[in-house]
């Protein structure tokens, strides 16, 4: 069948009043004939005077034929045939083979039913069950989003369309915005088998001449992180190897590429008016991180704007008053301006890794497209982060006094302050292992009447060839006939 991705183009069928026009008022030029009277024709040449006729009918078809070809073309034809198609099964290629062993009485059982194999991937290429079962080994690992993939899959087929998709479960493809779709899709996952990897994730000299190694562990459940200390003056030492390279002092993990070692202290600057108690909890904090993670940290609280050091790791601002502009830190972390409000509500963090906190007091949120940290029981944002020019900057919607809230007396504070300054930092794509529950891909079909087809599909293609080679044929019969009219009119 037939379909149009922008039928708003077959507006311009309408240019055929054109040619139409023309040949109506084109009348072809009689020639002089000299007789001796007009008294007896004067009445006849009158009446055809005023009758009007269509001149060279063929070529007016032709004309009109290009120019509706023409409207056809621009609204982007292709042709869909789904009349045979049940439905599809749609499978990653990367471990093509143990999604099949994983569910191999359902794919058996669909493909038995009539249901079509294809490749999750740009195009869905079709395949079959040889090539499934034989990519037990497959190792590929460039994957594009599912999200995105599946927007692509949603667009290609007719609303209401049964698929069976059969995908990996890791996050780490599962990037960008969650679509609507109108297929009738069902979503089976599984977990590979082999995916609990260790990582060195960073690592830094301590305060005690040793090397700190943080060590990542990512699996389908979750990403966890550990401290490994090690002897700065021993090469080798258990499953890591140390080394200089280039004047940098870098640690490697079995097999995996080294990773440079951040030999200097994190310079932390803190700033508040005399008489206010916040500096003190978040030097505490500093203290308790130094002291358990041997990191370098040197900080140091001022009382005055114009004493700020400049060119710091870090600036904590405790204050509502502007930050100057000397005071050019690379993370800045200051209060938002406003009028304390009391509220009944608590602190939690975006990825619910801490306990929630009670909060007392707390500045009315300014809207922002930044990101959000830390909110309060209604959603509101309480702590948001903006990245801009390479430099991190954190607002804060409440205080650290127990006047604001209780969180500077919770065990979590210093945790929260370590993961602000750089604590365990985020696994890489490639290895994030966690993975995503079922329950989370299962989709409400939106069915529309009609529905928005991928232009760049091969079947719209390929009719787009045929339209194309067609006007092109009629192009040249039109220009032929044309020559022809022209020349006869010429010799007669």
């Amino acid at each position: 069948m037939l379909h149009l991705l922008q039928p708003i183009w077959l507006l311009t069928s309408a240019g055929i009043i054109v040619p139409v026009v023309i040949h109506l008022w084109n009348t072809r030029q009689g020639k002089t004939l000299k007789i001796g009277s007009i008294e007896l024709l004067a009445s006849t040449a009158q009446q055809r005077a005023r009758s009007l006729r269509f001149t060279e009918l063929f070529l007016l078809l032709l004309r009109c034929l290009l120019i509706i070809l023409l409207a056809l073309l621009l609204a982007k034809p292709y042709w869909q045939n789904t009349s045979k198609q049940k439905g599809w099964i749609v499978v990653q290629e990367k471990n093509a083979g143990k999604a099949y062993d994983r569910h191999r009485l359902l794919i058996d059982s669909l493909s038995n039913e009539g249901y079509r194999l294809h490749f999750f991937k740009k195009g869905f290429p079709a395949t079959d069950l040889s090539k499934i079962k034989a990519a037990v080994n497959d190792t590929a690992t460039t994957q594009t989003s599912y999200w995105q993939l599946l927007k692509m899959l949603d667009r290609q087929l007719p609303s209401g369309m049964p698929v069976y998709l059969f995908t990996e479960n890791e996050m780490q493809y599962f990037s960008g915005e969650r679509p609507e779709i109108s297929i009738a899709l069902n979503w089976k996952t599984f977990s590979n088998g082999d995916s609990v990897q260790s990582f060195i994730a960073g690592a830094y000299e301590t305060t005690r001449d040793s090397i700190a190694v943080v060590m990542g562990t990512t699996k389908s459940e979750g990403t966890a992180y550990h401290i490994e200390m090690l002897a700065a003056n021993q090469p080798v030492q258990r499953s890591f190897s140390i080394g200089v390279s280039e004047g940098n002092m870098q640690v490697g993990f079995k097999n995996d590429p080294p990773v440079i070692v951040d030999t200097a202290p994190v310079r932390v600057s803190i700033f508040a008016e005399p008489g206010v108690d916040d500096p003190r909890y978040v030097a505490a904090a500093l203290q308790s991180i130094q002291q358990v993670t041997g990191r370098k940290i040197l900080s140091k609280t001022f009382t005055k704007a114009q004493d700020v050091a400049a060119g710091q790791d870090w600036l904590f601002w405790l204050s509502a008053a502007d930050v100057p502009a000397q005071a050019n830190a690379r993370r800045i972390f200051s209060y938002a301006k406003g009028t304390p409000a009391a509220v009944e509500s608590w602190i939690e963090d975006n990825k619910n890794i801490y306990t929630k906190v009670e909060l007392y007091q707390r500045v009315p949120y300014r809207q922002n497209r930044n990101e959000t940290e830390w909110r309060d029981a209604f959603g509101v944002p309480l702590l948001t982060k903006e990245t801009k020019d390479g430099k991190i900057r954190y607002e804060c919607f409440t205080h650290f006094n127990p006047s604001w809230n209780e969180l500077v007396w919770d065990a979590s504070f210093p945790q929260r302050i370590y993961e602000l300054i750089g604590g365990f930092p985020a696994a890489s794509a490639n290895k994030d292992h966690r993975g995503i529950d079922e329950s989370q891909l299962k989709f409400d079909t939106v069915r529309s009447v009609q529905k928005t087809i991928a232009a760049d599909t091969v079947d719209a293609t390929a009719t787009a060839r045929v339209f194309w080679m067609i006007i092109f044929i009629l192009f040249c019969a039109e220009r032929y006939f044309s020559y022809r009219i022209k020349k006869i009119k010429a010799d007669a």
